[in-house]
């Protein structure tokens, strides 16, 4: 099943149940701020249907999911396990050479930090699954892929919630050696370089076992107190905006 076909079957579903729209703007308000005024201006079922629509992308489709599920749509989520067993399928024979240039997601900045792999691969040699397991490996599930381009490597930015910017950065650290066996070359959340592979040579990197990798001459360029420094910096100046913007949401509803 097509993404098209999917989006169209369950808000067909979703249009005939006709679940309370105050609930459901309720629902999506609870998500963040930003789809909170965007949910406000909704007049009714088919506003709600556009907005969760260009909200999900080919790859993220949770904000749907999260929809029917909460409303207990069972006609309609039958539909979105269908799609999410055809899209892993297809994730495993996608090329990454298919992907360049294609965004897969829009986030609200203002909530959301970004992280960037550099990978010393060859796109036609990989498929779309090689880039979710590695950002498994890194993060868990906490990343989401916003586009994938090639420069002299392949770039692969993600974004997640700046509230766990922490967590992000000290789980990608703690793996660094995983990701240097997959590839990687170059590391950066935001402007922040965390790592920088000084020696690019793949061929000898793949003769090394990851275990040997901890003790090879492959250095990392990881400065921890100048990336706690910078991070710092920019939380603050991030939480004085959402701060700000926090103050704004309160006056227009009141």
């Amino acid at each position: 099943m097509s993404y098209g076909r999917m989006i169209y079957h369950v808000g067909k579903i979703i249009k005939r149940i006709s679940p309370p729209l105050e609930e459901m703007k309720e629902l999506i308000s609870c998500c963040s701020a930003d789809l909170r005024l965007k949910a406000e201006q909704c007049n009714d079922i088919s506003g709600i249907l556009r907005l969760i629509q260009n909200e999900c992308s080919l790859t993220d489709i949770e904000l749907l999911h999260s929809i029917v599920e909460e409303m207990n749509i069972a006609e309609a989520d039958e539909y979105i396990e269908m799609y999410k067993t055809k899209l892993k399928e297809f994730c495993k024979s996608l090329s990454i050479s298919l992907c360049l240039k294609e965004r897969f997601a829009s986030i609200p900045h203002l909530q959301c930090e970004t992280v960037t792999f550099v990978l010393d691969w060859e796109p036609e040699e990989h498929v779309l699954k090689d880039i979710e397991d590695l950002l498994a490996k890194a993060s868990g599930k906490l990343l989401k892929i916003e586009y994938v381009k090639r420069t002299t490597s392949i770039s692969v930015t993600c974004s997640f919630p700046f509230s766990d910017v922490g967590f992000t950065v000290l789980r990608m650290i703690e793996n660094i050696h995983i990701l240097m066996g997959q590839g990687l070359k170059k590391l950066t959340i935001g402007n922040l370089t965390l790592w920088r592979r000084q020696d690019v040579r793949q061929k000898e990197l793949k003769e090394k076992d990851q275990d040997s990798l901890q003790h090879t001459d492959v250095i990392p360029y990881i400065i921890l107190e100048e990336a706690e420094y910078k991070l710092r910096d920019a939380i603050s100046s991030k939480e004085k905006v959402c701060h700000s913007c926090t103050r704004w949401l309160d006056i227009l509803y009141l």
